[in-house]
């Protein structure tokens, strides 16, 4: 596949089971990422945390798999602004 589209109407913050250890964020727009190529997904996301709390986003297995990697992961707890992830498109064949 040389192109991965993320389609998704609205962002959201989700768990995806009741034994999920974490939540799942969404993109809020339609995007296309080529192969070899990276780019910052919106989230519609804004967060406003404790002092000391930090934020870790990290891959699922399944995107994973599929060639799609995250290139950041870490929100500090002083940010504000939207939550934007990188993610990356690097198929193995």
């Amino acid at each position: 596949m040389d192109i991965i589209e993320f389609v998704c109407p609205f962002g959201c913050l989700i768990k995806g089971s009741i034994g999920a250890a974490a939540f799942d964020i969404k993109a809020n727009c339609n995007i296309k990422i080529p192969k070899g190529h990276q780019a910052k997904v919106s989230t519609g996301l804004f967060l406003a945390m404790p002092q000391g709390i930090t934020l870790i986003l990290r891959e699922r297995s399944g995107l994973a798999d599929k060639g799609i990697t995250l290139r950041a992961g870490t929100i500090d707890s002083d940010y504000r602004g939207e939550v934007k992830v990188l993610l990356q498109y690097l198929p193995c064949i």
